[in-house]
């Protein structure tokens, strides 16, 4: 689970890094587009992983004593 947090701290790095090239136009259009859709999909990731932990702890919490 830590590896994945830093995973997805490394993509929304690299996101910044490459929306900064884009706008002092060193880097392409396209590479900031694919860019941004493998943030989206690293972020989708994490909010179902999030989702299904929110998931489990609600079900411990409804388990009778």
């Amino acid at each position: 689970m830590g590896q994945a947090a830093e995973d997805f701290a490394a993509q929304m790095a690299q996101v910044d890094q490459v929306a900064t090239g884009a706008m002092s136009g060193q880097t392409s259009t396209q590479q900031l587009v694919q860019t941004i859709a493998e943030a989206e999909l690293t972020m989708n990731t994490v909010v179902a992983i999030r989702d299904k932990v929110v998931e489990a702890y609600q079900e411990i919490l409804r388990m009778p004593v």
